[in-house]
Order: structure tokens, then sequence, then C-alpha cells
């Protein structure tokens, strides 16, 4: 690994913390190389660099390597080694340090737990000791007899056991940051502090939070915030512990103070945890803690109500979205993430102040969910209840103020805009040139690849250089590039190149800015009201508890406009539905062409939330290999045409059905080393899927994950299908008697919840199928089984929170709606070519069994093509089901049945014995 790799996954900021240098709200410190009163040494997060501005201080600017080296003094093997230990991409025993290697040597953590936790009891009793510090807990309303606080008096000497000896301890001291050596003896850090323990998931004690209680030189005289707040060195534990396993609720806060003012105002909930984040950054370890929480199911950030304090809340949403998206489980249960509307210019303590707790409570149950296009694309929108109205008002005059100002100052000229009319030919026009990207922009983020024409002004043009264009292709993200592009473009129309990278560098922005909004736009076409209404959920809910649900949402799909197929229908919405579960579900639509196979899919594709669902009428070969990450997960996927995939896009949708995840290894160039490497392209799934196919048989690998499922071609569907089309063309069918069906059923949709499900009932049920098929089939059984409890969940019994049991009328109506599936699976010939076979058994019986047949007399009784019938007696003749009996090549062949089954015996058989299991379960 080379050195560059290795700072790149540094964040030098972090670093410095561990370092013990500490960093305010603009990236500002003291520096620890010179005699330092005013912060001097300014980090630069985006560049990754250190640099101290101080006439007196020779550090310079520093890259994180140097940093380390400089403050440890250590050799650069030693600095290299322990960088690779903080940053994860190695393992190793090398030791974190807090302040040098040679103090750090005698700290261990069980040494350092010892310390903090004998002191702590030391600060707790000096706090009851202090008039002062209770009195300033008591005017920020810290409830000192139900909390548990500290005060460092500055004497250390009322420990019975810290200085056994006297000389080690000292040093360990220091090490940990409790004591600063000076000219005269040793200084004690934080004196004068209240002290608050920070906690390991184990409940020890393994840090310090100071907050000041003298008031600060200049401070507000109005405000009631005094003094300041520092962390010990090398900063572990949070506030006030980990989060309880069984946290669901979890409200994080911006400060120690409001995290326990909040903890106050609260009534105790065995679900609910609260939690400092150590104002507006927070914390790795932090960030895991979440992560962690299993059960965790609605995440409340309750920050400052400044502009800090906002934006912090927003990064903060951000990472954890980021942060869950990457480490949850296939198929695992939502986090909602809600950012609480603090008033402007206010904290949790200071509401409190002038209202009562009510105040933090209504604050809570009214935050609003996080939305991350809402952030990229305006700014956050923060609503004050009518409490809240007094405390908004000053903040409405100044605003008010700021405005007037503005409004008095003089008009600059406009800054030159983008024209994007035409989206394959936009233009930016300046006052010395016109810049044209022809063919539009793509969508990928991570590069803007162009077709750029640079035309010289013409209000400025000499005769000579009259239409002269530059002309060029470019990533006007590549820095190198755009300068070149402007040294020729510039010696070409005699512009200035300096110029000319000016107006490109503020297109550039200009054209991500205008790219953003395109997706967004797209994003937001595809989404339908994603979040419901209390009282639309409360009406979803009252509909999924009613009896004969399922008889219910049958009626609903065929006022949302599907004809007949009562059976499929119902079968196929809640293959449809199952792309919210753990197990989605797989089904196959087998018809001939112009059946309605695939109007069927589509149509019942749209009674779920559309956001979910991908349609495809053709795949190619890598389709599925170019999709992002999560892109499919957990998704609908419908494909209308199953008969035109080769044999790749069916081995890369066969592993999305069975394992979930499809891993191909890429080649691509490298940025930092310039070489072409290897990585893995991952896309997760599950998804569940429909698809429609005109084959009469599918490859049996493919075959054995899907339910099967046979259009029905009959005329009486047809006829039902027509007179539905008149009726409605007639107005005797109104579209928005569709629309509404369709609406409530996504609706009752975004109710269901991903639970597992507990199943009794499937052990006593065996399929009465082939060998070969009984592991897979009885898998498809077990996973609908599942999705009917899950469509029943409003009704069924919770173990738990993650957990629903199923019920006898679950396994009932599964293998009522499974049957013909079931009967697919046992039948030797597919769903067409037995229908085939049961139409033509009908109109030979009455002519006798032993009645010889042409093509031509079954072509024209049974209406078929010549093709079909070519395609039907082919594969009777192969499975033995008829014979040539006798005719000639050249006047036409005649045939006559071998093998006279009963499809009515074999479906009668099915479901007697499955009734009988049926009635024995218990």
């Amino acid at each position: 690994m080379n050195i560059q790799t290795l700072k790149s996954s540094l964040d030098i900021i972090e670093i410095a913390h561990q370092l013990g240098i500490q960093t305010d709200k603009n990236d500002k410190a003291l520096c620890p190389f010179h005699e330092d009163k005013n912060p001097s040494l300014q980090f630069s997060r985006s560049k990754q660099i250190a640099t101290c501005f101080s006439s007196k201080c020779k550090a310079g600017t520093m890259d994180v390597v140097n940093l380390v080296q400089k403050k440890t003094g250590w050799s650069l093997n030693e600095t290299l080694k322990w960088l690779q230990a903080q940053s994860g991409l190695i393992q190793t025993d090398y030791p974190r340090i807090t302040e040098a290697p040679e103090l750090q040597a005698s700290i261990t953590e069980a040494t350092r737990i010892e310390i903090l936790s004998d002191l702590y009891q030391l600060f707790e009793r000096a706090f009851i000791g202090s008039s002062k510090a209770r009195s300033y807990a008591e005017s920020r309303n810290l409830n000192h007899r139900i909390l548990s606080v500290g005060y460092n008096a500055g004497t250390f000497h009322h420990s019975t056991n810290l200085f056994t000896n006297r000389a080690e301890r000292l040093k360990q001291y220091e090490a940990l940051g409790l004591l600063k050596k000076t000219n005269a003896g040793y200084g004690v850090f934080g004196k004068g502090c209240l002290v608050f323990a920070l906690k390991d998931q184990r409940d020890q004690i393994t840090g310090f939070y100071y907050r000041s209680i003298e008031q600060k030189k200049n401070s507000n005289k109005n405000s009631s915030k005094t003094g300041q707040h520092y962390y010990l060195k090398n900063r572990q534990g949070l506030y006030p512990g980990y989060p309880a396993p069984q946290t669901k609720t979890l409200i994080l806060c911006e400060s120690i103070i409001d995290t326990v003012t909040l903890m106050q105002s609260l009534e105790k909930d065995e679900g609910r945890s609260v939690l400092a984040n150590y104002g507006t950054e927070g914390s790795k370890e932090q960030m895991d803690a979440i992560i962690d929480l299993a059960h965790l199911e609605e995440l409340i950030l309750f920050f400052d109500g400044d502009e800090a304090g906002r934006n912090g809340a927003l990064k903060i949403a951000e990472k954890i979205a980021i942060k869950i998206a990457e480490t949850i489980q296939a198929g695992g249960a939502d986090l909602m993430i809600k950012i609480v509307d603090t008033p402007n210019g206010e904290d949790i303590s200071s509401l409190l102040e002038g209202h009562e707790k009510q105040i933090l409570i209504d604050l809570i149950e009214t935050a609003k969910p996080y939305n991350k296009q809402a952030q990229q694309t305006t700014e956050p929108v923060f609503f004050l209840s009518s409490a809240q109205a007094t405390a908004e008002s000053v903040a409405n005059e100044k605003r008010a103020n700021e405005k007037k100002k503005i409004d008095d100052a003089p008009t600059l000229p406009a800054l030159p805009t983008l024209e994007t009319s035409n989206p394959n030919h936009i233009v930016y026009r300046t006052d010395a040139a016109q810049y044209v990207i022809k063919g539009g922009l793509r969508m990928d983020l991570d590069s803007m690849k162009v077709s750029l024409v640079i035309e010289k002004n013409q209000q400025l043009e000499a005769s000579y250089y009259y239409n002269r264009k530059s002309r060029s292709k470019l990533d006007l993200y590549e820095d190198r590039q755009l300068i070149k592009i402007c040294r020729e473009a510039g010696e070409k129309l005699d512009l200035s190149p300096n110029r000319l990278e000016t107006d490109l560098s503020r297109m550039t922005d200009l054209l991500d800015q205008y790219r953003q909004s395109q997706i967004q736009s797209k994003q937001h076409k595809k989404t339908i009201d994603q979040s419901l209404s209390s009282a639309d959920r409360a009406e979803y809910i009252k509909f999924g508890r009613q009896p004969d649900l399922l008889k219910r949402i049958n009626t609903l799909i065929g006022k949302a406009g599907i004809v007949g197929e009562k059976n499929n229908r119902l079968f196929l919405f809640c293959v449809a539905v199952s792309h919210k579960m753990h197990r989605p579900l797989h089904a196959v639509v087998q018809g001939g062409s112009g059946s309605g196979k695939s109007y069927l899919i589509a149509k019942v594709s749209e009674l779920v939330p559309q956001q979910k669902v991908k349609r495809y009428t053709r795949l190619s070969e890598k389709s599925f290999y170019n999709f992002g990450e999560y892109e499919l997960c957990q998704h609908l996927i419908i494909i209308e045409d199953y008969d035109g995939m080769n044999e790749e896009v069916e081995y890369a949708f066969r592993e999305l059905q069975s394992s979930g995840t499809l891993r191909s290894a890429v080649s691509g160039k490298d940025m930092e080393s310039a070489t072409i490497q290897t990585r893995d392209k991952i896309v997760r799934g599950p998804i569940a899927s429909m698809v429609a196919t005109t084959k009469a048989e599918i490859y049996h690998d493919n075959a054995t994950r899907v339910f099967f499922i046979g259009i029905d071609e009959s005329l009486q569907q047809t006829a039902k299908i027509i007179d539905y089309k008149n009726a409605k063309a007639s107005g005797a069918i109104q579209t928005d008697t569709e629309t509404k069906a369709k609406h409530y059923l996504q609706g009752y949709v975004q109710t269901l919840k991903a639970y597992k499900v507990n199943n009794p009932y499937l052990k006593e049920i065996k399929l009465p199928v082939p060998a070969d098929q009984l592991r897979r089939l009885h898998e498809l059984l077990a996973a609908f089984c599942n999705q009917i409890t899950l469509l029943h969940q409003h009704q069924r019994t919770k173990i738990d929170s993650h957990t629903i049991k199923a019920e006898k009328a679950d396994m009932q109506l599964a293998i009522e709606l499974l049957f013909d599936s079931i009967v697919l699976k046992v039948d030797e010939l597919d769903g067409r070519l037995r229908g085939f076979y049961e139409a033509l058994k009908d109109y030979l019986l009455p002519k006798g069994k032993d009645y010889a047949f042409s093509r031509r007399e079954i072509r024209q009784a049974m209406q078929l093509s010549n093709s079909s019938l070519h395609r039907f007696m082919q594969q009777l003749l192969e499975l033995e089901y008829i014979y040539q009996s006798g005719g000639h090549s050249n006047r036409g062949l005649l045939y006559k049945l071998s093998y006279w089954d009963s499809l009515s015996q074999l479906r009668a058989g099915i479901k007697t014995t499955l009734n009988e299991q049926l009635e024995r379960l218990n």
C-alpha cells in the first residue's frame, strides 16, 4: 500500500483529535508547535492539510503524515504504521497514542477505566459539597437529585487510592490529559467545571466531558449559557452511555447539556433512548453504536435552532442514511430519520426557560421526515408552532432589517445563465464568448463529458475571425483537459485563456445544478405519494383488519381494470407485493401471442407503489450487471418478453432470484496509480419478478425458482374483456373508478412491513409432486404462505417487534391460490399444451376414441394457426400422447390418440390429498 492511498483513507481533523489537538467549528486549533493564545492552526478537510499562519511558528503547511511526525517525534516508519492502524486498512497491534509514545506505554484500557472511575467518584462527592456547582446546575434546569454529575474542584488528594505510586500515576494523569505540566508543577485540567462521565459499551467510564460554570467574558448579558466545554484528549465513550439494545426510537441531541435536559423532561420508555452528538459533527463511535441497534425504527435529530445546528442535523442525517444503505441486510426494516424544527436561536435548554416541558414533547412528535432530495434542491424549511411565535418575532424583525439593507444596495449586473430550452443544445453566453453543449449532458455524476463549441462574441469579432469556432470533446471535471482547451481555443479565437477558464468554470457549476435538477425531476416523476397521512394510514389499516381480506382485494383488482382471471390476478398481486419482503416471489405467465399475458402483468404491477417497479421489454447481455449496487434492491422487475432473453441474461436473472446478489469482476483505471486494476462490481437484491412468455418449456434451473401461471385464452374470457371495453367506451365504467382502486391498493401496500413469519403448520403439509421438484416447490409454498400471512399482518398476532405468527387460514388460502400452479408442476404437459390436449379430447370423444383425424380438420375446428398446431402436435407425438395412424405425406397424415388421461381426476386427487392434510392441522 503506497503513502498516497493511506493518506486518502484518513481524515486529518480526526487524526488531529486523536493527537489531542482540538478544533473549533471553523476547523481552527491552538498550534501545539509554539505558544499560541489565539487559534492559528487552520485545517482544511477538502485539501487534507493543516497550516499554521503564525509568524512565530515554523511548522508551515503539513499533511497528515507530517502532522503526526511533528507532534510525536516518531520516525516515518513508526508514523506510517500507526496511521495504518487508524485507517483500518491493515490489522495491527500498534498502540493508539494520546500524546507521546513514552507516556502511552504505561496506559492500558483497564488502567484508563480504573483511573477515570475512581476520579469520577471524587467529582461526584465534590459536587455535593459545592454550593456553587449546585446553583449552576439548578440555573440550567439540571436536577442533580436524579442526575449523575460531578464537579472538578481542582484537588485530587481526597481519593484514597490514586497515588500508591505517585510519580507513575502523575505520568498517567498527564498522558490522559487530567493534568498539565507547567513551570510551577502540575495544573489540573477542567478545574471549576461540571463533569459528566462518557461510557463504553460495557457501561464503564472511558472519558469525561467538562462544562465550565464560570461566566465567559464579553458574553451576552441576557444569555443563560455560561462558560466553555472540554473533553479529555483521545475522546472515548458516549453520553449517557450506549443506547439499550432494545431501543426502537433514538433521539440525538447536539450537546450533553441538551441531552440531560431532554432526559429529565421525557417519561421513561424502555423502547426509547437519548444520545449526545458532541456538537454538529458526531463521531465514528457514535455512528457505529447507532448502526448496531438491531431494533431501531426511528431516529430523531433534535439540534439547535441556528444555521450550524440545522446544517449539522442534515449532515448527520445524510451520513446515517448512507451508512444504513451500505450495511442494512437485504429486506431489513426501514429506518425513519426525522429532524426537529427547533425555533430560531433556541436549543433544548433555552426552550425550557420560557415554556413547560410539553413544548419539547410537541416538537419531537411533529418532527419532519428527512428528505435527501429536498435537502439537495432547496434550503431546509423549519416550521414553528404557535408556542414558538414569540421566540421567532425578534428574528423576523432582524431578517426584515437585513432584507431592507439588501434592497437598498446598488443593483449588480446579472450573471450569465444557461439556456436549456433545448436539452440537446445548451447555450451559455458571456460578454467574451458563446459556449454551446451539443448533444446534451450525460447523467453520470462522476464526470461531465461534453461536446463543446466555443465561438467569440460577434460584437467583439473582427471580420478575420468571423464564424471561427473551437470544437472539442472534453471532461469538464478534468482540470488538465480544461486548461489545454482554453489555451488552444484562446490562440484560435484571440481570447484570453484565463477568461475562457473562468467562464467554463462558472458554466460547469451551472451545468452541475442543471443536471442535478434533471435527475431529481425524473425521480419525482417516478415517485407517487411515498408518505401517508395518519388519517389515510388508519383507513388502510382498518381495511386490512376486515374479514375476507383477499376477496376484498380481488374486488378492488377487478375495479382497477383487470377483467376475469380472478385467481391469476390475485395470485400475481401477492407476487407483486412480495418485493417489500425478505423472501420475494417470482412468477412466469405463459400464453400464446396476443393472449394478453403482458397486459396482465403490466396491469397488476400498477397496483403497487410505482417507485419500486422497473419494467423492461428486452434486456441486453450485461444489463443486470450494470445497475447500481442498490438500484434493484426490494424492487419488482417486469419483463414483457422472456423469449428474447439470451442465456447470459437468464443466468444473471436466475442469480438475482436465488441468491439476491450479482458479483462480477470489472477492470478500470485507478486514478492514483494510473494503472488498470480489477475491482468488484456488486448488484444487490432481493427482487420480485413477473415475466411473460410464449415458450412451452423453460430451462429447468429457471423453472424450479418460479410459479407458473397459464393465461386464460378461452372464448368466455375474450367475451368478458370485450364487454368491459365496450362498457368503458360507453361511459358505463369511469376511468376515475380504476384510478381510485389502484391508488387504494397502493396505499394499503405502503402500510405493510417486512416481518418474519412463524409458520407452525408448514411441516404438516406433504406436496404430491415428483421427487425432483419437491424441495423447490416446498420452498415456494413456504414463501407464498408467508406472503399470505404478511398481507394479513394487521390481523395477525405479533410474537415480537419483528415476527408475526401464521394462522391455519393462511395455509388454506395459500394452497387454494397455489392449486393450479401445483397441478402444473405435477402435470408433464405445460399449461398451453394441456389446454390444447383437453380441447382435442373433447372434440374427439363424441366421434369415438378410435377416431383418426388430420391436422387440417383440427386446425379448422379449433381455429388455430398452422404454426401453433404444428408445435402442439409435435410435442404430443414426442410425449406419445398421439401417434400417426395412416395417410400420406402428400395428401395429409392421419393421427389417433394413444393416451386418454383425465385431468379432472388428477386435479381431484391432488385436491383431496391437500384437503385431508389441511383438516388435520391443529
